[in-house]
């Protein structure tokens, strides 16, 4: 199967039910990580840290989806190299940034 990052009339598909569900996702599991590593820094208590690993490790590791936006970001390579590249740069920049402010805020 071969995903295709352009409708047929050659706009770029960025609707919540295609590749921008998997930038939402993975930017907001960031966001969520950064909260909980934040909180459970914050509070140094073996419990939190136990919290932490299970729900940052087993819940977030399996709702963020890295591998989806793997995929979509190789479907715009095979589109064209610029559209990847600012694939990668916004997950990566946007993903980092809620991270932080889910640090400053947890913490």
């Amino acid at each position: 199967m071969r995903v295709e990052p352009f409708d047929a009339n050659g706009n770029l598909i960025t609707d919540f039910r295609g590749k921008g569900g998997v930038f939402a996702v993975n930017v907001s599991g960031s966001f969520l990580l950064g909260l909980l590593t934040g909180y459970t820094e914050a509070k140094v208590n073996i419990a939190d840290e136990n919290l932490q690993a299970v729900l940052g490790t087993g819940f977030l590791g399996g709702y963020t989806t890295f591998s989806g936006a793997e995929l979509g970001t190789l479907a715009l390579y095979r589109a064209g190299a610029r559209m990847a590249a600012v694939n990668v740069v916004s997950a990566l920049a946007a993903s980092l940034a809620l991270a932080a402010l889910g640090l400053w805020i947890g913490g």
